[in-house]
């Protein structure tokens, strides 16, 4: 089993893109997991510290953190996320054509992953904030 302990690396475009470096690589799982973690993170922040120090804090600074962990484990992701398909994969056939066909179809990139990811993305975000956020967050 890999651990955090034995693959250390960060990935810059995880830093700079977030969730939609992640949509990219094809981690439809993970990005949502990040984006729902940072809406229960954040939520709980605005209902313990009051409008006051939350607005204080600011909201950038809280996406900063969120960004430079994704940035630290960005490659960590992209790597189990691999490992996992190959061994799906894997053990679905045996032919090596059949093997190589499948491997290049999960594996890969999509531009249309990223593009539509971040768009849901942005849009569970905003539904969550609607949903749940307390009403002085809606005060401009």
């Amino acid at each position: 089993m890999l651990s955090l302990r034995q693959y250390r690396g960060g990935s810059i475009a995880g830093l700079l893109l977030g969730t939609s470096w992640l949509c990219y690589r094809k981690m439809y799982l993970e990005a949502f997991c990040i984006v729902v973690g940072i809406n229960a993170v954040d939520l709980a922040l605005m209902y313990m510290l009051g409008m006051e120090t939350y607005n204080s804090i600011g909201q950038t600074s809280f996406f900063i953190g969120w960004a430079v962990l994704t940035g630290m484990l960005g490659n960590y992701f992209y790597f189990s996320h691999s490992v996992r398909n190959i061994k799906t994969v894997m053990r679905g056939t045996a032919d090596p054509a059949t093997l190589e066909q499948a491997l290049a179809e999960k594996g890969g990139t999509s531009w249309v992953g990223a593009i539509v990811g971040s768009i849901l993305v942005v849009l569970l975000s905003m539904a969550i904030s609607y949903l749940f956020a307390p009403d002085w967050f809606w005060l401009v």
